[in-house]
């Protein structure tokens, strides 16, 4: 499974990181600790010698003939005093550099064999510290020589138990280093898991969603980034879920809309057909397939537009147009259907005809905007109501606009719909004719002008559709 494949690289990738991060440490520890150790004895060996050089500084013997031999035993008794004898093992030899006979030791016995392996770890005017296999023990030796150049010394200290204690030290800290390693590869393992698990679940989801089922919805547990994202797929499925709803119910309204007109077409041929010699049945018969046949050519040019607009394939006419004398050539179009309707269409044609506002548009466009939204507002609003068109200039963003905005006394969008209503298939009002597409393709073809469509409404108290466009020179 791909899942099980990411847990294995997650686990690949962060055992290996671990690893290097532990191996690192362990190294710089063992360094560390050992350095430690080490310098701890050449502390102690050079403490002990710089003891010896005062004892033979203070000698009164200091100038006499064979007085470094002379002082060997004091030397020893010192060393023997101060307890150090059974701790490091003390050589005083007649030459320098620690060349020349042994003169005594401090324990006895004269070594009859060579170091070997010498490391050299530091070194001054008086002082050769050095790390070496001396028999079958790993020794520090330091070899000190005396000023005045008549004597040196050999001190040697087993480091044995020193690196026992090292090695103890290193194999509690790779025990530590371990159980580091093993937490972190089952949190790790935990914590992949709990993604990966996450991640197959809302794949699944995805799945169910992509099959139509709209319905499915994935159990949010965190709220981190994941939990954010099983939000956002939450989300998405509702609202998939909704515009499948509106689709289905545009294809039902559309559905109905081209059936009435359909009905009412075949109607009236059977009719006319049959009383062809009636002229007056004739007569309106065919006015009225005419009118019902205009109707269905809307709608589909309404669809067209909606698909053209859908599929950015509309490309706009644009010239210089005056946007008042358009509005007010809209608006006397509806003059006889508000009457006929009993509702009042309220504009003042001579100033709308004697002003002039220029913007650059596609005018069959624009003009389909303003039938649109003037059509709504007489479509809403009931007989005895008011519709009112107004235009008003201003401008923010250092931009100049004209508003055009149509105002209705209607049954208004309640606040959880008002949202929706440029949404596409969306329909605020079952009760009423129409597909649901016009305010969508009408907010489309505003912001292809580089203006804005707004809606506000008040449910019960009307809606007021406002329509911002920028004025010739101003873009």
């Amino acid at each position: 499974m791909v899942m099980a494949k990411v847990t294995r690289k997650g686990l690949i990738t962060s055992f290996a990181s671990t690893m290097v991060v532990l191996v690192s440490i362990f190294a710089m520890c063992k360094l560390y600790v050992k350095e430690f150790f080490y310098s701890n004895i050449r502390h102690f060996i050079e403490a002990q010698l710089a003891a010896i050089d005062i004892l033979l500084e203070q000698s009164d013997k200091k100038n006499c003939d064979g007085w470094f031999k002379e002082m060997s035993d004091e030397i020893i008794d010192l060393m023997k005093k101060a307890g150090e004898n059974n701790k490091m093992e003390l050589l005083l030899l007649d030459g320098n550099e620690g060349k020349g006979k042994v003169i005594t030791t401090s324990s006895g016995f004269t070594p009859t064999y060579a170091g070997r392996n010498k490391k050299k770890l530091k070194t001054d005017k008086q002082n050769r510290i050095y790390s070496m296999d001396f028999g079958t023990q790993k020794v520090m030796m330091c070899e000190h020589s005396l000023k005045d150049k008549s004597g040196s010394f050999q001190a040697m200290v087993s480091l044995d138990e020193v690196n026992e204690q090292i090695n103890v030290i290193m194999w509690i800290l790779v025990t530590i280093e371990g159980l580091v390693l093993v937490f972190v590869v089952i949190s790790n393992t935990f914590f992949t898991s709990s993604i990966v698990n996450t991640i197959w679940t809302i794949s699944r989801t995805a799945n169910k969603i992509a099959k139509g089922d709209f319905k499915t919805r994935i159990v949010k547990k965190t709220n981190d980034e994941v939990g954010e994202l099983c939000d956002v797929i939450n989300k998405m499925a509702e609202e998939l879920g909704e515009n499948e709803k509106m689709k289905n119910e545009f294809i039902s309204s559309v559905s109905h809309e081209l059936r009435t007109p359909l009905t009412a077409i075949k109607g009236w041929a059977e009719t006319v057909t049959y009383e062809a010699d009636d002229k007056g049945m004739l007569e309106r018969g065919m006015k009225i397939i005419i009118a019902e046949t205009d109707r269905l050519s809307k709608m589909v040019e309404g669809l067209l537009d909606f698909s053209r607009f859908q599929n950015t394939s509309s490309k706009l006419e644009k010239r210089e147009v005056n946007i008042l004398t358009l509005v007010a050539d809209t608006a006397w179009m509806f003059e006889e259907r508000a009457r006929r309707e009993e509702k009042k269409l309220l504009f003042d044609r001579g100033v709308y005809m004697h002003e002039s506002v220029m913007v650059m548009a596609d005018v069959n466009r624009l003009k389909q905007v303003l039938i649109n939204i003037i059509d709504n507002a007489l479509k809403y609003t009931e007989a005895g109501g008011v519709i009112q068109i107004s235009s008003f200039l201003g401008g923010f963003d250092s931009i100049s606009y004209v508003g055009v905005k149509v105002t209705d006394s209607g049954c208004g969008i309640k606040k959880e719909d008002l949202e929706k209503v440029k949404t596409k298939f969306f329909k605020a009002n079952y009760t009423k004719r129409g597909s649901g597409i016009g305010l969508a393709v009408a907010n489309e073809i505003v912001t292809l002008h580089g203006g804005t469509l707004n809606v506000n409404s008040t449910e019960g108290r009307g809606t007021a559709v406002e329509i911002l466009l920028p004025v010739c020179g101003e873009r």
